[in-house]
C-alpha cells in the first residue's frame, strides 16, 4: 500500500500474513520505515488472530501490546458485530464498535471512543460508518466523526481476485491516499 500525505512524501506498508488453520491466522506489517535509515524497529508490529474471537498484537515500535475482543449479539432480528479494542501504550485507544447489515449492500459502523473515559455518553466520541458494496467489483465508504466534525470517504474498485485499488479522502487530516 502507498500513501500519500501531500506534498512529495510517500510511505509504503506491507502485510504478510499466514493462515495457521481456518480460524488462526498470524500477521507481521511493516512499514518503509522500518529500512529507510537502515534496519529498525520502526513501523513493525505482529498480531495473532482468531477468528471471530480475539486479536492480540504488538507494535514493536511503540513496545505497545494492544488486545481486540470480537463477539456477536442478536437486536431487533440484525445480527451485530461488537468488537472492543484496548492498547496499553501507544496511541492508547481503548474503543467499542458495532456494525451490522443495513441491506444485502449496506454495512454500518459505529465505533465509540472510550479513550477519555466514560462518565456518560457523549456523542462527540462517536463515529460512523457506511460502506455500499454496488456490485462485486465497486464499493464507497463514507464516514463522520461527529466530535472532530470530520467527513472522510474511500472508494474501491477490485481489479480480480488478489488485487484492489482504494481511494481515500480525509476532510479533517486534509489527507488522500
Amino acid at each position: 500500500m502507498l500513501e500519500s500525505a501531500g506534498g512529495s512524501d510517500v510511505s509504503a506498508r506491507v502485510k504478510l500474513t499466514a493462515h495457521l488453520d481456518d480460524e488462526h491466522s498470524l500477521r507481521l506489517t511493516a512499514t518503509d520505515r522500518s529500512v529507510r535509515n537502515g534496519l529498525s524497529r520502526n513501523g513493525v508490529s505482529v498480531a495473532f488472530r482468531r477468528r471471530g474471537a480475539f486479536e492480540a498484537a504488538y507494535d514493536v515500535e511503540g513496545d505497545g501490546p494492544s488486545f481486540r475482543f470480537l463477539s456477536q449479539a442478536d437486536v431487533l432480528d440484525r445480527t451485530v458485530d461488537l468488537k472492543y479494542t484496548h492498547e496499553l501504550r501507544g496511541k492508547r485507544t481503548n474503543t467499542l464498535e458495532a456494525g451490522f447489515d443495513v441491506d444485502d449492500k449496506t454495512r454500518l459502523h459505529l465505533k465509540y471512543d472510550l479513550t477519555g473515559g466514560f462518565d456518560r455518553p457523549d456523542l462527540k466520541s462517536l463515529s460512523v460508518r457506511a460502506r455500499y458494496q454496488h456490485n462485486d467489483d465497486w464499493a464507497v465508504e463514507p464516514q463522520y466523526a461527529l466530535g472532530a466534525e470530520s467527513f472522510s470517504c474511500a472508494v474501491e474498485h477490485r481489479l480480480d481476485a488478489d488485487n484492489h485499488v482504494r481511494a481515500h479522502y480525509d476532510q479533517g487530516a486534509n489527507t488522500g491516499r
